[in-house]
């Protein structure tokens, strides 16, 4: 059966738990990788994607317009339209049919928008300048934002005041920051610019138990690298991924916050934001790139495979949760799946 045959995917050789049995992702897997299918919907850059916690669902914006998509037949579900904001940011509730996202201008908004009924449930209001990072629980009904205001705020979707329940406020310090949730929802980490050396930036790691934010955190870490631009804990909890303005990644262990690998040798002289993740089982490093190629490593620092396919900067990478299917974006959006499964 193709990849997309009788539109639709032949699930059991390509879910990674299928009825007890397990696809383990392995170099030779990811070095097969192949273009499966291109979306062609958005007409301008795609700036961020989300799978739905299982698997089946893909959701993409650009400025204008918000996409979803059934990956395993891949076909595109719907657009949405938000004709007052351009929108950033769209992220997955635990419910697939909901998201959460960001106005791009004032008074920035977040929305928590029924993309079923095509309703906005909430607006969350309080940041004063643009969006830069929006993370969702894996495991709860709260989100973490951060923004251009030089704040970290925490929020509830349940609150009926729609106002943070938690603010970081990092305007003493006069940075931005990035910020991720461990994958059991109970700590989350937050990654600042602290200061300059003779050498460049030196951004500041910190760790903070949910419960107890407002005691500060409870382990931190300097690290002399371009800024951070991208945070992102490993499907384990073992490692933190993170992302910078330039051609460097950076692997650190998430318990004693100890770098562990420094990665480069991908394109990124105009010092875009190039989102990086981890695979599902927090084994291999996926990152785009400036002149339209995918990265693929392990957690050594191997490079297991490059993908060509983008006529432009790749932006946004995912791999999905539950199934052997990456998506990757620039103005097209490409869903790669192994060759013999094509």
């Amino acid at each position: 059966m193709g990849v997309f045959a009788g539109s639709s995917l032949d699930l059991p050789a390509t879910r990674m738990e299928e009825e007890g049995r397990s696809f383990e992702l392995t170099n030779t897997l990811l070095k097969n990788l192949a273009s499966a299918k291109i979306l062609k919907d958005h007409k301008i850059e795609v700036n961020s994607l989300d799978f739905s916690s299982d698997g089946k669902l893909l959701v993409s914006c650009d400025d204008n317009t918000l996409n979803l998509y059934d990956v395993l037949e891949g076909r595109k579900l719907k657009t949405l339209y938000n004709k007052v904001y351009k929108i950033d940011l769209v992220r997955f509730t635990h419910h697939n049919e909901a998201v959460i996202c960001a106005a791009k201008s004032s008074p920035y908004y977040i929305f928590y928008w029924s993309i079923y009924e095509n309703e906005i449930i909430k607006r969350f209001s309080g940041h004063k300048d643009a969006l830069i990072c929006l993370e969702m629980n894996p495991c709860e009904d709260n989100f973490l934002s951060s923004s251009r205001d030089q704040t970290v705020k925490l929020w509830s979707l349940s609150c009926e005041d729609q106002e943070p329940d938690g603010i970081l406020d990092l305007t003493p310090k006069k940075t931005t920051a990035v910020v991720s949730f461990d994958p059991k929802g109970v700590v989350f980490a937050v990654a600042y610019i602290e200061g300059s050396s003779t050498s460049g930036p030196i951004n500041r790691l910190r760790l903070y138990d949910l419960k107890k934010y407002s005691d500060g955190s409870f382990l931190s870490n300097n690290f002399e690298c371009p800024e951070i631009r991208v945070l992102k804990f490993s499907g384990d909890g073992n490692h933190l991924l993170m992302g910078t303005s330039e051609d460097c990644l950076l692997l650190v262990d998430a318990y004693d916050l100890n770098l562990k690998k420094r990665i480069s040798g991908f394109a990124n002289d105009s010092g875009l934001r190039l989102e990086a993740c981890f695979t599902p089982d927090s084994k291999f490093l996926i990152s785009g790139s400036e002149n339209g190629v995918v990265h693929i490593w392990d957690v050594e620092g191997n490079e297991v495979q490059k993908l060509e396919g983008h006529p432009k900067a790749v932006t946004n990478v995912r791999f999905n949760p539950k199934y052997i299917l990456m998506a990757t974006a620039c103005t097209n959006i490409i869903l790669w799946m192994p060759k013999e499964w094509k």
